[in-house]
């Protein structure tokens, strides 16, 4: 489990491979721009998580072990 908490609510969330492929894009809003992402359905490795609110797009790199 990852959680992620943003100055601004999010819009939209994904994890995509290395090379792009789109692997999730659901995620739990446990309280005011708190969110709960589950990785138990991914495989271990490294992927890139894409966070989008109304103002910007971020992009960084997760490792699941």
């Amino acid at each position: 489990m990852v959680y992620i908490k943003t100055k601004e609510p999010l819009t939209a969330l994904e994890i995509r491979t290395l090379d792009g492929r789109l692997v999730q894009h659901e995620l739990t809003q446990t309280s005011n721009n708190q969110y709960e992402l589950n990785l138990s359905k991914i495989a271990t490795g490294m992927y890139l998580v894409s966070t989008v609110t109304n103002a910007r797009r971020t992009i960084s790199e997760i490792v699941k072990r």
